[in-house]
């Protein structure tokens, strides 16, 4: 798959989020080595605090998503559980949001939330390119990606106070970001 993005032209918009599992895992140099060529191919990456300190476990998370982004100018989304989450941007600049604390059922489904929502809204505010225009990606405002973070953690929010993986509605979204 690495392979055929590699030559795709255009080049296609691409959200990686690598889901480590440590279990099924047998040679992690092979594994890192091919994370990071997805990375290299990705337009966004989200990663767990855990994902990202198994695949580089000898830097702090933070400031190595600080530095992937920065060096490969690419976003780089980091959530950590009840502490929230922070995206770093190509150009340097961080923004962050807590969590928005409802009552937890359980977190299946949590990240896949987060991460449709942030498409969504980047998607429904154009920066994927509208009519023939091209994505623009690196310049998503920092106010843009703070409402963005706030949308995604509303919804995974909504997901992990119903049991299973339950995404909420836009309706029942918007619903609860009119009460914050």
């Amino acid at each position: 798959i690495l392979e055929a993005l590699e030559r795709y032209e255009p080049k296609p918009i691409i959200f990686l989020d690598p889901n480590v599992r440590p279990s099924v895992i047998d040679d992690w140099n092979q594994y890192r080595t091919h994370i990071e060529k997805a990375i290299d191919l990705a337009s966004f990456v989200k990663l767990s605090d855990e994902d990202l300190q198994l695949i580089h476990p000898e830097t702090e998370v933070h400031a190595k998503a600080a530095e992937l982004a920065r060096t490969k100018k690419k976003h780089i989304i980091l959530t950590l559980g009840r502490e929230g989450a922070v995206w770093y941007g190509p150009e340097g600049k961080e923004v962050s949001h807590p969590i928005i604390d409802l009552p937890l059922a359980d977190t299946v489904g949590a990240g896949d939330t987060f991460s449709g929502t942030i498409l969504s809204f980047l998607h429904d505010r154009g920066y994927f390119g509208k009519e023939g225009e091209p994505p623009q990606l690196l310049e998503i405002p920092i106010k843009v990606r703070q409402e963005a973070l706030k949308w995604a953690s509303a919804a995974s929010a909504i997901n992990c106070s119903r049991p299973g993986c339950d995404p909420p509605s836009r309706k029942e979204l918007l619903a609860l970001l009119e009460t914050l």
